[in-house]
């Protein structure tokens, strides 16, 4: 039985269908996409993501292919799905308008939405070892074309290093100022210390924590502190364990999560270069958390409420997850 629930972490060029990849290269005269390739770090990840973002070779292809992901996510239980786009490489390499890239994206959530009942808003994502000058350029996209029904947030990921957020201190700061949303990848190698973390708490704007898995380091008081500001760690575990930032499946951090009352959400993150959808993660949430699956049910219930739409589409979702786990029960 499908468990049905809300995705806020997960990108689209790595989540995109593989045979709608295909199909989109094809179409441009370009190889076979091979994602059969071991991946141990971030670097080995980043140039199978690069082979996938390059496979969105038109314009067209960001409403062909978010349509398609949306529409498989949907096959897997996604009710709501908050997924990011990085269209800096396009805009600046690939010679494509940013107005229509969000153009196409819009079309594709539309045509979903039609297609399979499928709510979604995405957000553009930047890259932090880029540099400052590379996110203000993406961070100003969401800026000047912001819409809560569409694009609702900025969000920071790339290679960590220790304390490198003080750096983009500014970004912060005018985040704040726009009452912009962001996301940020924080402690995706648990080796990381809980400085960005620590960083981030002081700015309301900051609702998610991808992956963090250094929340486990904070101590008590940073705990107490952490969870007060109502952020969520997007929880992503197929993506940690092939990365192998936890050496199994049982050592996540999610486990910590749970048993200390820390707001978490599942994700998918690049589902199909980690060949996993929202059914998996779900399932091994409860196998890792060792609970029945309406303890899952209730994880993925409360998840809306740390989605960046607004609360009218968050009242509309819950209504709508909370009749389908009645009639599955």
């Amino acid at each position: 039985m499908n468990i049905n629930g809300i995705n806020l972490h997960s990108h689209l060029e790595g989540s995109c269908p593989i045979g709608s990849l295909g199909g989109m290269r094809r179409q441009s005269g370009m190889g076979d996409l091979n994602l059969d390739v071991e991946i141990n770090n971030l670097i080995d990840f980043s140039k199978i993501f690069g082979q996938c973002s390059r496979s969105f070779c038109k314009v067209e292809d960001f409403e062909f292919g978010t349509k398609e992901m949306l529409i498989n996510q949907h096959k897997f239980g996604i009710m709501y799905s908050e997924f990011r786009i990085s269209p800096y490489f396009h805009v600046f390499e690939g010679n494509k308008d940013i107005s229509n890239i969000i153009k196409m994206v819009k079309n594709g959530i539309r045509q979903a939405k039609e297609q399979c009942g499928i709510e979604a808003r995405f957000i553009i994502d930047s890259a932090r070892h880029y540099g400052l000058d590379h996110a203000f350029t993406n961070f100003h996209w969401v800026a000047d074309y912001f819409d809560p029904n569409y694009l609702v947030g900025f969000g920071i990921g790339g290679v960590e290093v220790s304390s490198d957020l003080r750096s983009f201190e500014k970004l912060f700061d005018e985040a704040s100022a726009f009452k912009i949303p962001l996301s940020v990848h924080i402690g995706e190698v648990h080796e990381n210390n809980t400085d960005n973390l620590l960083y981030t708490l002081d700015y309301e704007c900051v609702g998610g924590i991808g992956h963090g898995l250094s929340v486990k380091d904070l101590n008590d008081e940073q705990k107490v502190r952490f969870s007060s500001t109502r952020k969520a760690v997007e929880v992503c575990l197929s993506s940690n364990i092939v990365m192998r930032f936890v050496n199994q499946a049982l050592e996540h951090p999610i486990s910590y999560l749970y048993e200390n009352s820390i707001p978490f959400v599942l994700g998918t993150d690049d589902e199909t270069i980690f060949r996993t959808d929202f059914q998996q993660e779900c399932r091994k949430a409860q196998a890792i958390l060792n609970v029945k699956e309406s303890v899952i049910h209730k994880i993925n219930l409360e998840a809306i409420e740390y989605a960046f739409c607004d609360q009218k589409t968050k009242f509309a979702i819950r209504n709508t997850l909370t009749q389908t786990i009645c009639l599955e029960e």
